[in-house]
Order: structure tokens, then C-alpha cells, then sequence
């Protein structure tokens, strides 16, 4: 669920999921609308009152989810990130521009980019875990996305100039030169 509430502790909305879903960060911009991300498997609805926001996961595993909701709780859109093994969202953050930068972890190969047509592949080798970074505008378009192989990125924050900061678990051998990612 994500649950919004004013500075005097009153609820002002809750937004209910209903599945097999964990939210596991949420970020908010300075219109109010809150951006989350977490994880999912098997069916989901993030939106009750319409179809727009039923997801299912891939077969057998987690996915990783972003969606974006206004001030008062409406959906505006849900994007699904996955592969057959466990992928998950661990956290998410506004940069200085209003972009999304939101991290986790992911196996085997997950397009990272939602729009249609659109693809930005990430790989790893068959059940190897490895930290993810993907940036995204906030209308949701795909900006950029790396991996950091043999870690698990659980924290991203930027500064005032943007720069992505991730903190997060080493995994066998860590390896943070994005290049080629």
C-alpha cells in the first residue's frame, strides 16, 4: 500500500494493491505526485476502479515495479520490469529536474525501458544477482540505465547536481565501472 498523510497526521489517501505486491520505496516530487517501486509476482491490480493498472509478473519470480500516482492518489501509470528469476525495486528518488532514479537489483536479462517499442537490456549470467540504476523522466520515458555486477544496490540519492549516490551490499566481487553496461 502507500498511504499519504498531512503535516498534522491527518490521512489524506491510501492507495491499496491488491496481489502479491511489496512497496518498498516512495519518492515525491514538488507538484505532489509520489512515485513507488517495490515488487511484485504473480497478478496485481495498483488501480481497483479500472484495468489500467493490472500487472502480471513473469513466470515464477518477482518483478520490479514503478508506478506514479497524483495528489490525491489516482494512478497515472504503472510500469512492470522483469525476467523468469527474482527482480526487485529497492528505492527511488526525484532528482533537481524532477527525473526518477530508482535502484534495486535484477537477474538474467530485464528490459529496462517501458515505452513500446522501446528496449534497453540489461544481462547478467543465468541466476547471478547484480545492482541496478535506471533514470526515467516523470512522465516515465527511459533515460538511462547501468548495472553494477555482484552487488545488491538497496539506497539512490542524488545531489544538487544530479549525481547519482548508491549505497548498497557487495555480492561476490562488486564491479561499479559502468561502461559497457
Amino acid at each position: 500500500y502507500v498511504a499519504y498523510y498531512q503535516t498534522n497526521g491527518t490521512l489524506s489517501w491510501t492507495r491499496l494493491i491488491s496481489g502479491n505486491a511489496s512497496v518498498k520505496s516512495v519518492a515525491v516530487n514538488d507538484s505532489g505526485y509520489v512515485f513507488a517501486t517495490g515488487y511484485f509476482s504473480g497478478p496485481v491490480d495498483f488501480d481497483t476502479q479500472s484495468a489500467s493498472g493490472n500487472l502480471t509478473s513473469s513466470t515464477g519470480s518477482n518483478d520490479i515495479f514503478m508506478a506514479k500516482f497524483n495528489p490525491n492518489g489516482g494512478l497515472i501509470w504503472v510500469y512492470k520490469f522483469g525476467s523468469s528469476n527474482g527482480d526487485e525495486g529497492h528505492d527511488i528518488c526525484i532528482d533537481q529536474n524532477g527525473n526518477v532514479v530508482m535502484t534495486g537489483i535484477f537477474n538474467t536479462l530485464v528490459d529496462f525501458d517501458p515505452s513500446p517499442g522501446g528496449t534497453f537490456n540489461l544481462t547478467t549470467p543465468q541466476s547471478t544477482t547484480n545492482g541496478y540504476v535506471a533514470k526515467y523522466d516523470e512522465n516515465g520515458n527511459f533515460i538511462f540505465a547501468f548495472k553494477m555486477p555482484g552487488t545488491i544496490a538497496n539506497k539512490v540519492k542524488t545531489d544538487l547536481n544530479n549525481n547519482v549516490i548508491v549505497n548498497g551490499t557487495l555480492h561476490g566481487f562488486g564491479n561499479f565501472n559502468t561502461s559497457g553496461s
